[in-house]
């Protein structure tokens, strides 16, 4: 009998402790705790030693044993009910933590999945910046690059205009003193002589000086002459357009169109040499029988339409 009052006591002590150390604040299951500490404090109070003593002093008698039996059935059916509600508990003490790791494990996923998209976010965000940087550099770099070209433009201008400053006082200081028909005269003597540049140099002289003169069309034409007679044929060309377009008025137009078509014609562009050639057909078509002939003799030559 000791024996089994001693494992019962035992039982008794250890369980609220188990049940205690299981508690995890959940409130079902610290209103269910307490309910089981209270029946065992019912059990542990029939237990005391006051009660054990009282029954001891009437062991003597059989209707007290029989008392002591059923009081210990009925103890012994309790701690059953105890032990049940016990196993009920650590079971849904398990359940709980199992829960409880789904859940921690789902969190987890769920954290490495926020945390990849951030990390995702976090690379986009500095390619952006990286590009945002790269652009402002560009920009910037563009900007002084432009700044630079402004600058040595406006350079180049400064100096442009300083060199044609200075070559047009010395124009002025070399031929300026000059009378328009002594230079023009000087010009082509020295043409005739085939002294070309210095008469391409005076013509050119006559021409910025007295572009209004009566004899600017005839200058224009032996400058162009003297680029042609030393097979300068694309500064002969442009010599002759240009006396053609400014002095179409000029005594020495049609010998400009003319001589542009040959010089066309030398530079291998037929088709310029073939306008020049039928141009002058149509404006000058009372030219000399001799210049008519040299004109077809060209056109032969160039299979002109």
């Amino acid at each position: 009998m000791k024996t089994i009052l001693f494992a019962v006591l035992s039982l008794l002590i250890a369980l609220p402790v188990c049940a205690h150390e299981k508690t995890t604040g959940v409130k079902e299951l610290s209103d269910r705790l307490d309910a089981f500490e209270g029946a065992l404090k019912d059990v542990q109070k029939k237990l005391s030693n006051n009660y054990v003593g009282k029954a001891k002093a009437k062991i003597e008698s059989v209707d007290n044993i029989d008392a002591l039996v059923m009081l210990l059935q009925e103890i012994e059916q309790r701690v059953q009910e105890l032990t049940g509600e016990s196993e009920q508990l650590r079971f849904d003490m398990e359940s709980l933590n199992k829960t409880a790791e789904t859940l921690r494990a789902d969190m987890n996923l769920r954290f490495t999945a926020v945390e990849e998209k951030e990390k995702k976010l976090n690379e986009r965000l500095s390619a952006i910046e990286t590009a945002i940087n790269k652009a402002k550099e560009e920009q910037e770099k563009a900007e002084r690059e432009r700044v630079a070209a402004e600058k040595k433009k406006k350079a180049e201008a400064a100096a442009k205009a300083k060199a044609e400053k200075q070559r047009k006082e010395k124009l002025k200081a070399d031929f300026g003193a000059k009378k328009p028909k002594e230079l023009y005269d000087e010009a082509l003597a020295q043409l005739n002589n085939k002294e070309y540049k210095g008469a391409i140099e005076k013509f050119a002289a006559f021409l910025e000086l007295h572009p209004k003169n009566d004899l600017a069309g005839n200058a224009q034409y032996w400058m162009g002459e003297g680029y042609y007679a030393q097979g300068l044929y694309e500064k002969a060309a442009v010599a002759f357009a240009d006396g053609y377009k400014n002095y179409t008025n000029s005594p020495k137009a049609p010998d400009l169109l003319f001589k542009l078509g040959m010089t066309m014609s030398r530079l291998k562009k037929k088709e310029e040499a073939c306008v020049a050639f039928d141009s002058f057909g149509k404006a000058y078509p009372k030219v000399s029988e001799a210049m008519k002939k040299q004109i077809a003799a060209e056109t032969k030559k160039l299979s002109c339409k």
